[in-house]
Formats: C-alpha cells, sequence, structure tokens
C-alpha cells in the first residue's frame, strides 16, 4: 500500500497485523481523488473508520489543509501516526481522535469539505454514517462531498437521510459511493460496472 499522488506520493504506509483492518486498494483510492473528481486541495477532510490512515493521508498528500482522522481502536490509530510520522506530514495538518464514528461525530466542529469513511464491511455501518451525517448536516460545508466505500449493493443509491447520491462505481467486492448535501452541487457523471 503506497501513497499514490501528490507530495508524499510512492511513500508505503503499514497496515496493522491481523484481519481487522481491510486497507483501501490503491486503485480503489485513486478512483476516489481522480473517477469521482474528487478535489481535496485546501479542504477541511474527515476520515472515519481510518484504518491505516491512507484515505486522510491521500487527502494531505494532495494538498488539504487539515485531516481530523476517527479511528477507536488504539493499536489501528498508533499506526496511523506511525504512517503520518513515515511521510512526515506536519502536526499542525492533522488531528487524531481515538473514538468511536459516533461519539466522534457528536463532537465534531463543523464545516467539513470532504467525508471519506471506509467502515467494516457487513455490518450496516455505511447507511448508519449517512444517517449520522444527515443529523449533523452542519457539519458539512455547502458543496462538501462525503465518500463511502462499502461492500458491492452495501447502500442504495437515491436521496437518502438527506444527501444525495451522485456517483458509485464497483470494484469486485468494493463499492464507492459519492454523496452531497445538496442536489445542485456539481456532480461527476454517475458510472455503473
Amino acid at each position: 500500500m503506497r501513497v499514490i499522488s501528490g507530495r508524499f506520493r510512492g511513500h508505503r504506509l503499514k497496515a496493522p497485523p491481523g484481519r481487522e483492518v481491510r486497507p483501501t486498494l490503491d486503485r480503489v483510492r485513486e478512483s476516489i481523488y481522480d473517477l469521482t473528481l474528487v478535489r481535496p486541495v485546501d479542504a477541511r477532510v474527515l476520515d472515519l473508520f481510518a484504518g491505516t490512515g491512507a484515505l486522510g493521508i491521500e487527502a494531505l498528500s494532495r494538498g488539504a489543509a487539515h485531516v481530523t482522522f476517527v479511528e477507536r481502536d488504539p493499536r489501528v490509530a498508533h499506526v496511523i501516526e506511525e504512517n503520518l510520522a513515515h511521510v512526515h506530514a506536519e502536526s499542525s495538518t492533522w488531528r487524531l481522535l481515538r473514538l468511536p464514528v459516533a461519539k466522534a461525530l457528536g463532537l465534531l466542529a463543523p464545516p467539513f469539505d470532504l467525508v471519506l469513511a471506509d467502515p467494516p464491511y457487513r455490518l450496516g455501518l455505511g447507511v448508519d454514517v449517512l444517517q449520522r451525517l444527515a443529523d449533523r448536516l452542519d457539519l458539512l460545508s455547502p458543496e462538501a462531498v462525503v465518500v463511502l466505500e462499502t461492500e458491492a449493493g452495501g447502500l442504495p443509491f437515491e436521496r437518502n437521510h438527506g444527501l444525495v447520491n451522485v456517483f458509485r462505481r464497483r470494484y469486485g467486492e468494493s463499492e464507492v459511493t459519492v454523496w452531497s448535501p445538496s442536489p445542485e452541487a456539481p456532480a461527476p457523471s454517475r458510472e455503473e460496472s
């Protein structure tokens, strides 16, 4: 697993041992930033279920102003810190919350321009994340983008909990969906595979 693009390009990232964390594949991360037209430059980013931190580190590498990582497992959170140190990310550009996502969403201060979430598969957490974000739409800037990686078929693709689905693409067992709080937000073409 490596950083795909930007100032940290090529840096290899660690993953915690075991099967509890499923790192996002390089090609899926590339899709999130290239195919979905997500541009993190100067953005405030929220990385939920951060795991290795790869999604948020990719955002920092591509010019995000600040990333807040949320990871409840202390051992996994330590790997995020190691990865941030490895790429020499300035401490002023990131924050790590060792909390469950539900609790963190209740404490965070707005606004975020980009929300990245890669919850554990087959637990229905993607739908839960959408509902929790809908309950806290104040966390999102008007042009915010929410990117979810879930198991294929794990989310409905219509207006859901106050968020509008604007993009989806399947990668084997994984699916990337992009959501917007505003139906007028500019969106890439919706793709199906």
